[in-house]
């Protein structure tokens, strides 16, 4: 029998969209192991990028989200019980209008989802076997799963935003209870979403099974400072969840203990906040620390700095984190990492590579920590340490070729 693999991320195949680094090697891959691939976006952002050969577009979905106004989608919730079930779980939801919003667009966004599936069903072969697989865990998920038939089944992977309820004010992600009982597999890509899944969600799981991301073999190993200079690297979104001002704070310390040690740091990535960092640094740096806000840049562009740069450590004090893309890309490149201890970050921040901060440090400790990269031994023992964590757990071709392997399995 045929097989057809619909993957849907949330932007691709638009340059901005976070799914970028990991769904251009996948899709070649993807395209071999089933008979035909099409990609499903959920969003309209930017240019359009080229897909591979075998792989094919389809706009539909994202061109009607697009249009659906608040009424819509509320309309759409009142034809679904997906409200009513998660208000008789949690009766206390009634009383907060943010939980309430979140809950209809979700129901609503979920509902019409199932609608374009059974849409696009209707022109599949019944006897064709069909994956659909989404990138995050979302309403289009829910909609899949619950216009599923014979020969369909469903799959999403798992990252951060999407799996832990308290990275949201309040504290609430819609209809996990139905979404598990529709998905045929969830894919994690942490021991540690899997576990808190399993905590939360225990007997109602389906195959739940970590499958990490990884990221290219950079071909290179970035040297570090030879003249006496720490030189920090961090990347990521502007936003409040990374705890860029955190970061900051701990560079002016580590400056003001170290006076005569020039402190270089180095972020890539943009976002709203970058005005305040910059006041910021004005305001706190000392005359020995200095910034380098390096924008926006693709992998290609970010591996080509890593390759001809010295860097000392970089630095994650994130608030949450799934399994950081950016810490993957350092370690790749025998970089040492100084992080918190949140989220997947401890299973890619490891004694043999990192020091790992406490969940809420202080500017004091990330201070510390940031000073202990200027000791030789530090260095010596945690370079070759990041390379060995990459090659173990997050060579992205070997655990792309693993993952597809997975899919494939669901045909069965």
């Amino acid at each position: 029998m045929r097989s057809i693999l619909v993957v849907s991320p949330e932007s691709y195949p638009s340059e901005l969209a976070k799914e970028h680094t990991f769904l251009g090697p996948e899709l070649p891959v993807l395209a071999d192991a089933f008979d035909r691939v099409v990609v499903v976006p959920q969003q309209l952002e930017g240019a359009r990028a080229s897909l591979p050969r075998g792989v094919a577009l389809d706009e539909t979905l994202a061109h009607e989200v697009r249009g659906l106004t608040s009424l819509q989608l509320a309309l759409h919730a009142a034809r679904t019980s997906l409200v009513a079930e998660d208000i008789a779980r949690r009766r206390q939801l009634v009383a907060n209008p943010v939980a309430m919003k979140r809950l209809i667009a979700f129901a609503g966004r979920a509902h019409h989802a199932r609608q374009w599936a059974e849409r696009w069903l209707r022109g599949v072969d019944p006897r064709t076997r069909v994956v659909f697989y989404t990138y995050w865990w979302g309403p289009t998920t829910t909609g899949f799963g619950l216009a599923k038939r014979k020969n369909v089944k469903v799959a999403t992977r798992a990252h951060g935003f999407d799996l832990y309820e308290e990275r949201h004010t309040p504290a609430y992600l819609p209809c996990r209870v139905r979404s598990l009982s529709v998905l045929d597999a969830l894919f994690p890509d942490s021991d540690k979403g899997r576990e808190y899944l399993e905590a939360a969600h225990g007997h109602r799981l389906p195959d739940c099974e970590t499958f990490r991301l990884g990221t290219a073999a950079p071909g290179a190993v970035t040297a570090p400072s030879t003249d006496g200079a720490l030189r920090v690297v961090s990347c990521s979104m502007q936003v409040p969840v990374k705890r860029l001002p955190l970061l900051m704070s701990g560079l002016a310390a580590a400056g003001r203990r170290e006076p005569t040690r020039r402190i270089e740091w180095t972020h890539f990535g943009t976002g709203a906040l970058q005005p305040e960092l910059e006041a910021q640094a004005v305001r706190e740096f000392p005359g020995n620390v200095s910034v380098r806000f390096g924008g926006y840049s693709t992998q290609p562009d970010l591996y080509r700095w890593y390759a001809s740069n010295p860097v000392d450590v970089f630095v994650n004090v994130s608030q949450s984190e799934g399994t950081p893309v950016s810490v993957m890309e350092a370690v790749s490149f025998g970089i040492p990492v100084l992080a918190t201890a949140v989220g997947g970050n401890p299973e890619i921040a490891t004694s043999r590579n990192a020091v790992l901060l406490s969940p809420n440090p202080t500017a004091e400790e990330v201070a510390t920590g940031l000073l202990r990269f200027t000791e030789s031994s530090t260095q010596s023992t945690l370079r070759p340490g990041s390379v060995e964590v990459w090659r173990e757990k997050y060579d992205g071709a070997r655990n792309l070729g693993a993952f597809v392997h997975r899919l494939q399995t669901l045909l069965r």
